[in-house]
């Protein structure tokens, strides 16, 4: 079972192409695998966004702009993308920043216990067909 701990929506729709109207953040549970993100969304009628749409033109947008903390954001394609402010790999993918996808996007936490990665809170919804 899923469990949402707070969510907060924001919406956006800034004229910049490739931003879902209405992404959703939510805060979840930092034990949640990228399958179980991406099931939270669905279980919304919605989807995990792409990259594009979190970082159009290369720059935090709506949900995620002003995010404080080491954070990686789910994203389409089975990686996640850093949305921390100030941090140099800012909206860019795992794969780019690290050259390889996240390897702990289908575990719990550290060594598997269940105990979450701090880094993996936030869950960031899109409504409608990706771009």
């Amino acid at each position: 079972m899923l469990r949402l701990i707070n969510s907060t929506r924001s919406e956006i729709n800034n004229g910049l192409v490739g931003v879902c109207p209405s992404p959703t953040k939510f805060t979840v549970s930092p034990a949640l695998t990228y399958d179980q993100q991406k099931l939270s969304c669905e279980d919304k009628k919605m989807r995990l966004c792409t990259q594009e749409e979190l970082c159009p033109n290369g720059a935090p947008a709506g949900a995620i702009a002003g995010i404080n903390g080491d954070t990686w954001v789910s994203v389409e394609g089975r990686d996640a993308v850093q949305v921390q402010q100030g941090d140099s790999r800012l909206c860019k993918s795992h794969t780019v920043a690290h050259v390889a996808p996240p390897s702990w996007l289908n575990l719990t936490g550290p060594e598997d216990n269940g105990a979450g990665y701090g880094f993996r809170g936030t869950n960031v919804c899109c409504a409608g067909r990706a771009p």
